[in-house]
């Protein structure tokens, strides 16, 4: 058999292996139906590698990316992150297993007695759910910016939809585990939207994604606290100082979401 013939051969499996578990494969290009990955995700897991911590940019269930919205549409990818977007993208389309993909993205530095990659199992994967056979993995070439680069995280993404309503995400060096949006899902906020009574706490409610960043302040706010707990008048004044400044915003969702941002920012440095 020759490589192309083998490399055919394996594409095929793979297709036939995340047919079988749920996923809807299209032809690569830009099909609106590719995938079945059109919509809106959101992230539920950061997963990053427990023994390579040194090197860590993100945190286990890190308050920044827990919670993001990831919109994937035919002309553009929209993460929720810095406002990053892969314009007009094309889709290239790899078999691959999960070790062999975590092995070359998430390489180790060597050392004695430790393996040169984690295992799916330390990267959040869950064999009955997301395969131990062959993969599809989606990488999207971006259209670049005006000044020839391409934003990250899209310069060295990869995409893997196991289920219809589950996709994981290459994020620098954390693996994001989303879950795709059920339409008309509330918003859900760090506190009951019953008791909302300014326009913040009422711009809160009526939007998802600013939902999901008031639930990272309350998730950072709580880590700070414990990590800093014999700081604890300092923080409580300055988040008191915080929440007064993120009223000044009314219902600008967009002023919203920078102080939330900026919020989360601080308290994971605390």
């Amino acid at each position: 058999m020759t490589r192309r013939a083998a490399a055919r051969a394996f594409a095929a499996a793979a297709l036939l292996a995340a047919t079988a578990a749920g996923a809807v494969w299209a032809d690569s290009g830009n099909s609106t139906g590719r995938l079945g990955m059109h919509g809106t995700w959101d992230v539920v897991r950061v997963a990053v590698d427990p023994a390579d911590q040194p090197r860590w940019t993100w945190r286990p269930d890190d308050p920044q990316l827990l919670g993001r919205e990831l919109v994937i549409a035919t002309d553009a990818l929209q993460w929720d992150v810095d406002g990053a977007r892969c314009n007009q993208p094309q889709w290239n389309r790899q078999p691959g297993t999960w070790p062999a993909l975590l092995a070359a993205s998430f390489p180790r530095p060597p050392a004695p007695g430790r393996a040169a990659a984690p295992t799916p199992a330390q990267m959040g994967l869950d064999a009955r759910v997301d395969g131990a056979g062959p993969i599809s993995v989606q990488r999207p070439r971006c259209t670049p910016d005006a000044d020839g680069r391409i934003a990250a995280p899209w310069d060295a993404a990869w995409l893997v939809q196991t289920a219809a309503d589950r996709l994981l995400l290459r994020h620098g060096q954390a693996l994001l585990h989303l879950a795709r949006r059920v339409p008309g899902a509330p918003p859900r906020p760090s506190f009951a939207c019953s008791a909302a009574r300014t326009p913040g706490e009422q711009a809160l409610c009526a939007d998802v994604a600013l939902a999901a960043w008031d639930r990272s302040v309350a998730q950072a706010w709580r880590e700070a606290r414990t990590r800093r707990a014999d700081e604890l008048p300092r923080l409580q004044a300055e988040q008191r100082a915080w929440l007064a400044e993120r009223e000044r915003c009314g219902a600008d969702a967009a002023c919203l979401r920078e102080r939330m941002q900026e919020r989360v920012l601080a308290l994971v440095q605390e």
